[in-house]
This record gives structure tokens, C-alpha cells and sequence, in this order.
């Protein structure tokens, strides 16, 4: 049966190729022989370079080229000149640094300068010695010129003042004080001001006693409001702080008050530097009055009883004994109990008049109504707005909660 050429084809390509045993014997022959042409190649070119003449003007690492040996009829011809050595242009050699200059300054001082003599000027007196003079002249001529004041102003004739007493005296310093004049100002912020002359009523907290000085405390009892009556400047149960004297003469009695300090509840404090006083205005605070009358009589009273019976008895005794013979004993016997009634009076004399100095005690108990005069104006107008900024952010609340 005869096949088709596509079978023939495919039967080919599915037979094997039958390995070639000596392909690897061929394969190493052929690597040794190109081993050895690269070797022959190597030696030849080394030979060569080493033939060749060197060039010693050019340096190793310029790039050179392979030159071939010229023939014979060339070599034979004219010398071939020696190519020109390089010339080495050497640049000129800097100049030698200039040495730096010496800034070294000597300043040397000049020789001291003999002062010039001081000549002393005589000191010239600011009012001569023999004017002055400790007394002075004054011209009360009331028909001349100089019925003038010391300070030199033009004035009436002096007031003649009957009396020498702190009265007239009084009256006669009022009478020479000329006119004054004060000017005139506009009080600001009348919406925060307690001005002078308010009466703060208040309660006392504490007791008084004035045998020694001490300090005081008293509250508010009514609302004080400002000079326009805008505002609370000082409300109830402010705190007051005060001092009193202990000095209280015989027949005094009132006690003398300072009002010190004022002390709000939300912290704000004010120096008032003021007088306490009634409620009609009067100095000072009244009380209960201890003349001490016990301690002042009671000692000299009974050295007096003692005294009287010691000059009783002697004079009992000097009666008694006034019959009797024995004149020496009687009249040393009375001596002594004179001595005795002179002792005890002069210590009831003594007794009492230093018992006479002991002052009176004014006693004022707690829960006292007070009032404190205002002697200074009284400024809070840094704890409060001006009226018309207050009138101003109350125009925005209200338009803004609209």
C-alpha cells in the first residue's frame, strides 16, 4: 500500500536523530586549537611592541598609534629633523608679600598741669549782721502810710480786742484774716459720689471703754445713696472701721471717735478719715460716765477718821494727865501722840491729791446707734460705668434681644 507524502512526512519527524558519538571529541579538539591561535596572536604582538623605538618627549598617557617601518628608498633619503622639544613657560614667580605696617599708637599722657593758685573770693553775706536785728518796729500811725500788714498788702487798722483770754484771742486771729476767695469747680461724675458733709448712720459692734485706746467696729443701718440719688454707694451692713482716745478729762462726757475705713460687702474699700457723731451732729459719742468716786476719796476719808481719833485721844490724854506730878512723861506721852495725828493727816492730804488725778471712764455699750460726718468727698466712680455708656449697652441688649 503506497503512502501519501503527508504520512511520509510525519513518519520522518517522529524518528529520532541518531547521536554523533564523536561530536564531543570534536567539539574539545576545536577548543584547544583556538587556545593556542590566541596564544601564537599574543606573542606576536608583544614581539612587535617591544621593536618599536619610544618617543620619550611624549608622556605615557598620550594616545599613540600603531607606525609602520617606511621602505627603504625613504629611509635611505634625507635625515628626518628632530621634532622641537617643548618649551616650558614657566610664569613669573609673585612678588614677596609686603610686611604689614606697625599700628602699634603710644599714647602717652601729657606731664601733669600744676593747678592754678584758687584765690578765695570773699563770701558776701545774703543780709548783713547789723541789719539784722531781733526786734521789730511796727508803725501803727492809723493817719500815715504804714498801717499796712507784714506781707506788705495794704489793710485797715488792726481790731483792738478787749481781754487777754482764749476768747478775745480767738476773735482777734478771725478779725486779722483778710479776705479770701476760692475758686469755683464742677464736681464730675455725681452719679458715683458721697460728697462731705454726709452723716453715715451706722451700728455699734463692739464696746467701748476708755481707759485705754483701742479700735473699734460698727455696720451700716440704712442705705446711703449717691449725690444725685442715681445709685446705692454705700448699702446696709457695710463694715466700718474706727479707733478711740483714752484721754478723758474731769467733767468730760463724750468720748472721741475716728471712723478710719469703710469696707463694702463686694470688696470695695474707701479711707474715710472722719468724725464720729450723734445724730444732731455733735462730737463724739456719749456713755455711761465712772467718776470713781470710791477710788478717788475713799483712802484720804479713811486716813482723815484715823487722824481724828489720833488727835482725839490726844487730847483726851493731855486732860487726863493734867493733875498729875510726872511733867517729863506727860509732856513726851503728848508729844508722841501728836506726831502720830500730824502723820495720818499728812498722808490723807497726799493720799488725795493724787487720787484727784485718777481721769473718769466713759463706757459706751455694744448695739450703740452711731453716725459718722463725712469729712472728705468720697469718689467710687472707678467701681461704676458713666451713666450715658450704661444708658448705651442697655440701647444694644435691648436691640439685640429683639
Amino acid at each position: 500500500m503506497k503512502r501519501s507524502p503527508e504520512l511520509e512526512a510525519m513518519a520522518q519527524a517522529d524518528e529520532t536523530d541518531v547521536s554523533n558519538k564523536n561530536a564531543k571529541r570534536n567539539q574539545t579538539a576545536g577548543m584547544a586549537a583556538l587556545v593556542i591561535f590566541g596564544v601564537i596572536a599574543a606573542y606576536m604582538v608583544l614581539a612587535t611592541s617591544k621593536d618599536e623605538p619610544r618617543d620619550n618627549s611624549q608622556s605615557d598617557e598620550e594616545f599613540r598609534t600603531t607606525t609602520f617601518r617606511p621602505p627603504g628608498f625613504v629611509r635611505d633619503g634625507e635625515p628626518q629633523p628632530a621634532p622641537e622639544q617643548p618649551v616650558v613657560v614657566l610664569p613669573p614667580p609673585p612678588p614677596p608679600p609686603e610686611p604689614p605696617a606697625d599700628t602699634t599708637t603710644f599714647n602717652v599722657p601729657p606731664p601733669p598741669v600744676a593747678p592754678p593758685p584758687t584765690v578765695e573770693v570773699p563770701k558776701v553775706e545774703e543780709f548783713p549782721e547789723r541789719f539784722r536785728s531781733k526786734l521789730i518796729t511796727m508803725d501803727q500811725n492809723l493817719g500815715g502810710n504804714g498801717n499796712g500788714s507784714l506781707d506788705g498788702s495794704a489793710s485797715g487798722p488792726p481790731l483792738t480786742v478787749a481781754g487777754e483770754d482764749k476768747n478775745s484771742q480767738y476773735l482777734s486771729s478771725a478779725s486779722a484774716i483778710g479776705d479770701r476767695s476760692a475758686k469755683a469747680r464742677q464736681l464730675k461724675r455725681l452719679d458715683a459720689l458721697v460728697p462731705e458733709g454726709t452723716l453715715i448712720p451706722g451700728i455699734l459692734e463692739t464696746a467701748i471703754v476708755s481707759d485705754l485706746p483701742g479700735q473699734i467696729r460698727a455696720i451700716t443701718s440704712q442705705d446711703v445713696y449717691s449725690f444725685d440719688g442715681r445709685r446705692v454707694i454705700i448699702p446696709t451692713g457695710t463694715r466700718l472701721i474706727g479707733e478711740y482716745q483714752s484721754e478723758v478729762t474731769r467733767g468730760q462726757k463724750r468720748i472721741f471717735v475716728v471712723w478710719t475705713r469703710l469696707i463694702r460687702d463686694d470688696g470695695a474699700s474707701v479711707r474715710l478719715n472722719s468724725i464720729g457723731a450723734d445724730s444732731l451732729g455733735r462730737s463724739g459719742l456719749t456713755g455711761h460716765v465712772d467718776n470713781k468716786f470710791r477710788e478717788r476719796f475713799g483712802a484720804s476719808i479713811l486716813l482723815s477718821i484715823v487722824g481724828g481719833g489720833a488727835s482725839y485721844l490726844t487730847g483726851y490724854g493731855s486732860e487726863q494727865s493734867s493733875g498729875s506730878n510726872n511733867d517729863d512723861a506727860q509732856r513726851g506721852a503728848d508729844l508722841a501722840r501728836e506726831t502720830i495725828a500730824q502723820t495720818f493727816s499728812d498722808m490723807a492730804n497726799t493720799v488725795l491729791s493724787e487720787n484727784l488725778r485718777i481721769p473718769p471712764t466713759i463706757s459706751v455699750p455694744q448695739g450703740e446707734r452711731i453716725f459718722i460726718f463725712v469729712r472728705q468727698d468720697l469718689d467710687f466712680s472707678d467701681m461704676y460705668d458713666d451713666p450715658v455708656t450704661e444708658a448705651m449697652k442697655e440701647i444694644k441688649r435691648e436691640r439685640s434681644s429683639r
